[in-house]
């Protein structure tokens, strides 16, 4: 697995960082990638177990080489009652998870355009080189823990 953890995040704005954070403050921050197939984005603020907390965990199923199917589950705990929350989680994660899926699309269109796979890294992208560091191990079958750090912390 790979985990990157951003230190120093101002809450985010709109529906969902008022949701999370009504008081304001900085959101502890984690993205995390496990073989074979999962992605988890984490968000809390607030004080240990009384604070905002949202997980959302994607599990990515390959369906032929240019097609994947997401299957995620959403879960959080709020300041403010669930029932109340509810009808806002979900509508606001599929919309993250579509843009998703938008940027995904157009990426590979340029795969097939450009004629194979050619991605570039910058420091910016924090999970990237580690996901695929990981996933050329799996695929040549290797065990065991990764030759290059996979924990980074990315300031804000």
């Amino acid at each position: 697995r790979v985990e990157a953890e951003y230190v120093g995040e101002p809450r985010p704005t709109g529906v969902l960082g008022r949701l999370l954070a009504p008081g304001g403050g900085t959101v502890v921050h984690f993205d995390r990638f496990l073989l074979p197939c999962l992605s988890q984005v984490e968000y809390r603020l607030g004080d240990p177990g009384r604070g905002s907390h949202l997980v959302v965990t994607t599990a990515f199923t390959p369906e032929a080489e240019d097609r994947v199917r997401l299957f995620s589950a959403v879960s959080f705990r709020l300041p403010l009652p669930g029932w109340l929350v509810r009808p806002f989680v979900g509508p606001i994660a599929l919309k993250v998870l579509r843009q998703d899926a938008w940027m995904l699309a157009a990426q590979v269109e340029n795969v097939k355009r450009f004629g194979g796979e050619r991605f570039a890294h910058t420091e910016l992208d924090v999970l990237g080189p580690h996901v695929w560091h990981l996933l050329r191990r799996a695929a040549r079958g290797e065990r065991g823990e990764p030759s290059e750090p996979a924990r980074r912390k990315m300031e804000v």
